[in-house]
């Protein structure tokens, strides 16, 4: 067995213990190469970016000092193995780059939790009536103090009409036109308004 036919076997079973879970890969200095490492030898594959045509990927294995033993690309193993179409190859070493990326940067783990706050979000909103302060600050650049809690013990029912003053929480920019900036829901529909200092605030 030459050693291409071996790293093309190297590559059908990382692909299949990847799928399975079983291998762990992890990032590595260059962002379009990934690592998944065994008590003496570490694998890599790689991402080979080519100028005006779709990239290359290839397969490296490394000793426990780090030095490169070896490595092909899915075109050179195609060329090299008996009875392996360039289509295959490509094809393969693809999805393996594109598992173990996935996997070492924890892309699964990130889409997940963005779709759980969104979920979270449209229930709070689809469950929201009326009017709900979500979030309140006065001040000017970055000197602003927090006064959610003030606006929403201020709500009339489902009205809030309040002047943004000092009279909120002190002077928290002295010197300094200040705004009062308010986030809230009105019947489940977020917006957010801003007014002047001096000026009235009326919701919804």
């Amino acid at each position: 067995m030459t050693v291409e036919e071996k790293l093309w076997q190297l590559v059908q079973r990382l692909t299949d213990k990847t799928a399975e879970g079983s291998v762990s890969w992890e990032p590595t200095s260059n962002k379009s190469t990934f690592q998944t490492s065994f008590p003496k030898f570490s694998a890599r594959v790689a991402e080979v970016a080519k100028p005006e045509s779709e990239s290359d990927y290839d397969i490296r294995v490394y000793d426990e000092a780090g030095r490169l033993l070896e490595r092909a690309t899915d075109v050179e193993m195609a060329k090299a193995v008996t009875d392996l179409a360039g289509a295959k190859s490509f094809t393969m070493m693809r999805d393996l780059y594109t598992m173990a990326r996935r996997q070492a940067l924890g892309v699964d783990a990130a889409l997940d939790e963005l779709l759980s706050s969104l979920d979270e979000d449209d229930v709070k909103q689809a469950g929201s009536t009326g009017l709900l302060i979500e979030s309140a600050k006065y001040g000017a650049g970055d000197r602003f103090v927090d006064v959610t809690a003030l606006l929403a013990q201020s709500l009339d029912g489902d009205t809030l009409h309040v002047r943004a003053d000092n009279d909120l929480a002190g002077d928290p920019a002295i010197g300094t036109p200040k705004q009062l900036v308010v986030s809230y829901l009105n019947n489940g529909v977020r917006a957010t308004k801003t007014v002047g200092e001096g000026e009235v605030l009326s919701l919804p």
